[in-house]
């Protein structure tokens, strides 16, 4: 946008703003930006007859920009940037606050991708525990040597499970189901990415949601419950995993 094409007033305040822009340490081709989206914004608001000088119209005049097929989110930032630096640093206003304000965007851009994060999280804590319940379904597995089953422990070629002792004594091969070969696939792909070369040692079920319900399970089993019903003789003991309770029924 050349000075030339401006009114001799706006052309004045074009000028005052790059000077000041400059002089705040900004490059040339920056001042001429604040100066270029300064006009805009003065322009708009004499158009649709507001005070330029009040910071509530510029969230309507972002607005504008965004609505606009030639104006893109960087450009829109640019904007957000000039409009900042004219009310902060030449009209002296108190504009930190504000929503538009480039600093505030920040906040809420990083607050979004907390609440990413954490929902991603959340989702495969979710996972990890469905994958742990059809593990404990389709195998013999108790929960406790599940829960410490290391990513190297699957052997996904050969369809088989190492139960090692806590000494890293293998003492048992289980068999492990055709339904779980996929699923149990993409979350040792996820540990691979997350723990790299040596993810062969991260514990395969990683969820704290999971890792929570262990440590209630072992506090339980520490302060040895009375039962309220003392089982009949010639009860058998509940087998330990889930596969022992559903071929029960």
């Amino acid at each position: 946008m050349r000075h030339s094409s401006f009114p001799p007033e706006l052309r004045d305040f074009v000028e005052s703003v790059e000077e000041n822009a400059q002089a705040a340490g900004h490059s040339a081709a920056s001042a001429r930006i604040f100066g270029a989206w300064a006009a805009c914004f003065v322009r708009f608001c004499t158009v649709h007859d507001r005070g330029w000088r009040d910071p509530e119209h510029v969230p309507d005049f972002l607005d504008y920009l965004r609505n606009r097929d030639d104006v893109d989110d960087a450009s829109c930032e640019r904007a957000a940037d000039s409009l900042a630096f004219l009310f902060e640093n030449l009209l002296k206003a108190d504009v930190r606050g504000a929503p538009w304000h480039p600093d505030q965007q920040t906040d809420a851009e990083e607050e979004k991708e907390e609440d990413e994060a954490a929902d991603k999280a959340t989702n495969e804590e979710g996972e990890q525990s469905t994958l742990l319940t059809r593990l404990l379904f389709h195998t013999s597995l108790p929960i406790n040597e599940a829960l410490e089953l290391c990513a190297g422990d699957v052997d996904l070629d050969a369809g088989l499970i190492y139960v090692s002792d806590p000494m890293g004594t293998p003492k048992r091969i289980i068999e492990l189901p055709d339904t779980l070969h996929e699923p149990l696939g993409n979350h040792l792909d996820r540990l691979r990415k997350e723990h790299g070369p040596r993810f062969f040692d991260a514990p395969l079920f990683q969820a704290r949601a999971i890792q929570g319900r262990v440590d209630e399970s072992d506090d339980e089993q520490e302060s040895e419950p009375v039962p309220a019903d003392p089982p009949e003789d010639g009860d058998e003991e509940r087998p330990a995993s889930l596969w022992g309770y559903a071929s029960d029924n």
